[in-house]
């Protein structure tokens, strides 16, 4: 039951949000993703990539276009990596519900750690069409969870080494 109310508040707040801006509107809001410091990533219902902000590029050292239309798998990312990445998103589109992930990513300038928001975005019908997900760099962060993150990196290293 608490699922479905959390599931109702998703889509009426998703509801809120207007259909149709005005043309400025429009060009702010895409600046504003364009220009975020995080990653921001859409995902449609068959799990690929259909949008990637230039902190996608900036972070994993991949041009943007080299994701898009691709799902995990296709990624080139470690397999244990695409598993949770796709359980995750999937999680999301099944449920309907919002979810933060935390997970660690190779990139050309070593292992990056982040935080990840999956965030669904619902039709009028109230169907998950896609799927946002904005992920922030906690490397610098000092907090319990990153030190708990490194921790479990370092024992999944040793593990498959």
């Amino acid at each position: 039951r608490e699922r479905e109310r959390e599931r109702e508040r998703e889509r009426e707040r998703a509801n809120k949000m207007p259909d149709q801006e005005t043309g400025e509107q429009t060009i702010d809001y895409a600046s504003m993703v364009e220009n975020a410091s995080d990653m921001i990533v859409r995902f449609d219902t068959e799990l690929r990539h259909i949008f990637c902000n230039k902190a996608v590029e900036q972070q994993l050292g991949e041009p943007r276009e080299f994701f898009l239309g691709k799902i995990p798998q296709e990624s080139g990312s470690p397999p244990e990596q695409i598993e949770f990445i796709a359980q995750s998103i999937q999680k999301t589109f099944e449920s309907g519900l919002e979810q933060e992930v935390e997970q660690s990513s190779p990139t050309p300038d070593g292992i990056l750690y982040f935080q990840t928001r999956i965030v669904p975005e619902f039709d009028s019908a109230g169907t998950v069409k896609s799927l946002l997900a904005i992920s922030r760099n906690i490397m610098e962060q000092n907090s319990p969870s990153n030190s708990s993150l490194k921790h479990n990196h370092e024992k999944s290293q040793n593990t498959h080494s």
